[in-house]
């Protein structure tokens, strides 16, 4: 992974390569449900706007 905040669902696993630091993507397990939720809602065709609307009545909050 090459920087910046991992998308949701995701965090950032550090490790080493030999002589390199590598740092790279792994499920963040109590993400992953609403993740994937988000993605069948928009496969569905229900746009961000409205998903983000229906979380937010359901009280699910963003990591910030």
């Amino acid at each position: 992974f090459n920087g910046g905040n991992p998308p949701y669902g995701y965090e950032i696993e550090k490790g080493e390569d030999g002589k390199r630091k590598r740092r790279k993507l792994k499920i963040n397990e109590s993400e992953a449900p609403i993740a994937k939720q988000i993605f069948e809602l928009c496969t569905s065709g229900m746009s961000a706007k409205e998903i983000v609307k229906k979380f937010a009545v359901e009280g699910i909050k963003n990591r910030k």
